[in-house]
């Protein structure tokens, strides 16, 4: 191989891991032939069920108990909050401290040429221009321009764009635009105008002779799910068929489960449900399109060969299962679990095959550094996916996953142990969960407080317990107050048989 090789990364926002499934109600052609052309990783998570948490967490290697952002904190309303006090320790307000960079910082010190194209959206104080990359194509200025020039004179998220739709109400609250049709046409979409930049590096790049790394960040299908023609149109709301889970009453789960359903969303009836997921449906078909679009320039311009790429998002969405939305405040498989396929001809054996083990939205940056020639930190979180790569063989079955997540505006402490098998939820602030994914996929029956599973319970806090001490998580680990103690058993007893 003449050089390392290109890398192409895509992401999504608040994309279920179904979107890369052949069994997804929704048509993803460009997904199923960079799947069929490459490995999906079937149980892919994230690492929070949060975007600048999870997308820091995928530049930087490690948890967000790590490098401290665990909330949307430049959003409005979010708070930015360091949990490790020690300030070697801890972000704050920046990002890298010492110890911590993001993993396009390598890239450029081996020789990549680094850019980025749409939502960026993922170290908080910092441009990507201040951590290895070389171009930025997107400012907030620059679409509002592109819009102008289209005659369009309010921004993406403006309810002017809403043609028709539905917002969740309630009293005394603003209205909030929850999914609907714009009249709009596609050219005029954010994600339309990233790719068209993205193909213009593409181009570039295909004259030169160093290797570049070129990231594409979409908005879709994250909600508001308002979306243009003829995709708003494309899924008949009469068809759609809810999540099995959808009239579960989570008398079993946490009540802040059962408030959101019952307080955020009592405007919403089985109608609206199903109208929503019809949207969510367009939105990701709109979201393949313009995949598509890129695919194909990357074959124009000759590069498909020695160019991996790793289409993945940043977390799921609840989308109808238990009858919730959104994210971050459950800890459901539809939320946490994310596309994951990886396409290289020249360096994937036996293409269009599957995985089954456990991998994590931490593994991209493992995985770059290695593409790229370069050691992994030894303090990484994460793991190359490369092994997976070159081996068809290869599977790791005693990987256990953990998940994190403070809330969001309103902070609660949750903590998630995945196994092959089994999934244990700690929640401070409630009863936890247990899980049997194997018999139970749809998380219908929690089986935390059961007694016949007494010792399955132990073993996953043994598990969690072990991944805590290993990422260091002083939000667990230091807890000096026998009323915060609340995870059934402490890391000093005997635990045993991982789970």
């Amino acid at each position: 191989m003449s050089k390392n090789p290109n890398i192409l990364l895509i992401i999504t926002d608040q994309q279920q891991a179904l979107a890369a499934a052949p069994s997804a109600p929704f048509a993803m052609p460009h997904t199923r032939r960079l799947a069929e052309e490459g490995v999906r990783f079937t149980r892919a998570y994230t690492p929070c069920p949060l975007c600048l948490p999870a997308r820091v967490s995928m530049t930087s290697g490690v948890y967000p108990h790590r490098h401290g952002l665990i909330d949307n904190a430049n959003l409005p309303g979010g708070v930015l909050l360091g949990l490790n006090q020690d300030p070697q320790r801890s972000v704050f307000k920046r990002l890298p401290v010492e110890g911590l960079a993001c993993f396009s910082q390598g890239l450029a010190a081996k020789g990549y040429r680094n850019f980025w194209s749409g939502r960026w959206h993922a170290v908080h104080g910092h441009h990507p221009l201040e951590v290895g990359f070389e171009g930025f194509d997107y400012t907030e200025q620059d679409f509002m321009a592109y819009r102008r020039s289209l005659g369009f004179n309010y921004d993406n998220y403006s309810p002017k764009r809403i043609a028709s739709g539905r917002f969740v109400e309630r009293p005394g609250y603003e209205s909030f635009p929850l999914y609907g049709k714009t009249s709009d046409p596609v050219e005029a979409e954010l994600d339309y105008l990233t790719v068209t930049r993205a193909i213009d590096r593409l181009r570039t790049e295909a004259t030169g002779e160093a290797p570049w790394f070129l990231g594409v960040g979409f908005i879709a299908p994250h909600d508001p799910y308002v979306v243009p023609e003829p995709y708003a149109s494309l899924y008949d709301p009469d068809r759609i068929e809810l999540p099995a889970s959808f009239r579960d009453d989570l008398r079993d789960k946490p009540g802040l489960y059962r408030k959101q359903r019952e307080v955020a969303y009592a405007n919403l009836d089985e109608r609206a449900y199903r109208e929503m997921v019809a949207c969510y449906y367009g939105f990701n078909t709109f979201a393949d399109d313009q995949i598509g679009r890129l695919l194909a320039a990357l074959e124009a311009t000759g590069q498909t060969d020695n160019t991996l790429v790793i289409l993945t998002s940043d977390h799921g969405d609840n989308m109808a299962a238990h009858g919730l939305i959104y994210k971050s405040l459950s800890m459901f498989e539809e939320t946490l679990r994310i596309p994951m396929v990886a396409r290289w001809p020249m360096g994937i054996q036996n293409p269009g095959r599957e995985a089954d083990s456990l991998v994590s939205l931490l593994d991209i940056a493992p995985t770059c550094l290695q593409m790229a020639g370069l050691e992994i930190p030894a303090d990484y979180h994460g793991f190359s996916l490369a092994p997976f790569f070159a081996d068809p063989a290869h599977r790791d079955s005693e990987r256990k996953l953990l998940i994190e997540s403070e809330g969001v505006g309103n902070h609660v402490t949750q903590r998630v142990i995945v196994g092959q098998r089994w999934k244990y939820v700690y929640n401070g602030f409630d009863c936890d969960e247990l899980y049997d994914l194997e018999k139970d996929p749809g998380e219908r029956r929690n089986l935390s407080e059961d007694p016949a599973h007494a010792d399955i319970l132990r073993a996953c806090v043994a598990e969690l317990w072990a991944e805590l001490v290993r990422t260091d998580d002083s939000t667990c680990c230091r807890l000096p107050q026998p009323h915060t103690m609340l995870i059934p058993f402490g890391p000093g007893d005997n635990l045993a048989n991982p789970c």
